[in-house]
């Protein structure tokens, strides 16, 4: 029987961008106890970028559950249209998970390090949405940007070598990772006040959970914050995309778009 065929990127090795193929295969045919689900858009993220150039194979897989069984995501769906909804699941989940750690009250003060990143972006907006005074840390270019997300007070990383004395924060997620350090991260990181939390988002594993896509698909609905997609690139130029991203200097995120 004849299934069709579809556009598939392949990855045959640990190595730069142009090791990435589109090739076309079978359609797969589930089986009696198995969904098949058609991806219509998808991302490219830091972390598609160190396992396509990294020696460690990946150890998490993600799928996307049909929206008649997630009635808000659904709705999300609606609200921020089909390239932003396709960082949801993933994004989201990782950001709200290490932004739980900090455990954070109204009136505290939060920094996010690498505001202007696709976690950055929604780590800001979640905290302004608990209450708290954010101190977003970014580039001169996005300075403005940061401040438009809601961030109180911002930082440029690349003018600044320290905070400004006496200055102390509750929480500090770092959402660029430890792979990037600085003179200003180590300041940020001892500004941590004894009673908080200083949390990198590499901090152990991604733990996906319906229960968290449910509370993400609220808060997006209720207004509460906004993807932010900077680039969107057809599945054909796919290559394109991880050059760009691997720049390291992208605003929000970057979607895939794989059926136009």
């Amino acid at each position: 029987m004849n299934r069709g065929k579809m556009r598939v990127v392949r990855c045959t090795g640990y190595r730069p961008p142009d090791v990435l193929e589109l090739v076309e295969t079978e359609v797969p045919a589930p089986k009696e106890n198995e969904l098949r689900i058609a991806v219509k858009a998808s991302a490219v993220t830091a972390s598609d970028i160190f396992i396509r150039s990294s020696d460690i194979p990946p150890s998490i897989s993600n799928t996307d559950a049909p929206s008649d069984r997630y009635p808000q995501a659904a709705q999300a769906d609606t609200r921020i249209g089909l390239l932003r909804r396709c960082r949801l699941s993933r994004v989201k989940n990782r950001a709200l998970q290490y932004m739980e750690k900090g455990n954070i009250q109204p009136n505290q003060h939060v920094l996010i390090y690498g505001a202007s990143g696709t976690s950055g972006t929604i780590a800001v907006q979640y905290a302004k949405y608990l209450g708290a005074r954010v101190t977003g840390v970014c580039s001169t270019k996005n300075l403005d940007f940061v401040e438009s997300l809601g961030a109180d007070t911002v930082i440029d990383y690349t003018t600044t070598d320290s905070v400004e004395p006496g200055v102390e924060f509750d929480f500090v997620l770092d959402s660029v990772g430890k792979i990037k350090n600085s003179p200003l991260k180590q300041s940020c990181k001892n500004a941590v006040r004894n009673s908080g939390s200083y949390v990198s988002i590499d901090n152990g594993d991604l733990i996906l959970s319906s229960s968290r896509l449910d509370q993400i698909s609220t808060l997006v609905v209720g207004g509460a914050f906004t993807p932010v997609v900077e680039k969107s690139y057809p599945l054909e130029q796919i290559v394109a995309a991880h050059k760009y991203v691997q720049k390291g200097h992208k605003r929000g995120g970057v979607a895939i778009r794989i059926s136009e």
